[in-house]
């Protein structure tokens, strides 16, 4: 795959990141004494600011550069914490209602790498930009393809629930060869 493949390891980070994302928000509702929907939403407006200061300003950086590289490594937590924070379609009246909606998120995150990485693989013997392609349209155009809708509980992937492959569990594809190991 583009990205080294997936390892089960990456999923946990992914997830860790949504808990440290939850825990964030309900230490900063309690200290300022808010409603944790309510200060999501702040967060997510504040979040909004940020990615389109961050956007424009990359924009203006010299390419190829560390810094450049630096800043653009941080923007994609910041689209992931946004992916994970997304407001409207979030209507989260309770505190573990919000947290449930964002492990989900996390969760959903981690199985479209898994079938982007399962996809990419099955193209075997194409070229890197038409596998990469390939896996782009089975995941986020031709979600059918997969059994697999964006916003649904779960994906039913080419190889098994993805809470297995998550886990490195049920097929070999995303698991870490004995070397990577």
């Amino acid at each position: 795959m583009t990205i080294c493949g997936y390892h089960p390891k990456m999923g946990v980070g992914i997830l860790e990141f949504s808990e440290g994302l939850i825990f964030a928000l309900r230490e900063k509702s309690k200290r300022l004494k808010r409603n944790i929907a309510e200060h999501m939403r702040t967060e997510a407006d504040e979040v909004f600011i940020l990615k389109n200061f961050l956007e424009s300003q990359i924009a203006a950086m010299v390419p190829e550069s560390e810094a450049r590289s630096a800043a653009e490594a941080f923007l994609g937590i910041v689209y992931i914490a946004q992916h994970m924070m997304q407001v409207p379609r979030m209507v989260a009246d309770s505190e573990s209602k919000l947290a449930g909606d964002i492990r989900n998120r996390a969760e959903q995150l981690t199985d479209m790498l898994i079938a982007f990485e399962e996809s990419f693989e099955l193209a075997d013997g194409a070229s890197a930009i038409q596998r990469t392609g390939e896996a782009f349209h089975t995941v986020f155009t031709d979600p059918d393809r997969v059994g697999y809708q964006i916003g649904s509980d779960r994906m039913v992937g080419l190889l098994g629930p993805p809470s297995a492959r998550r886990n490195g569990v049920g097929s070999d594809k995303g698991k870490p060869r004995q070397s990577e190991a």
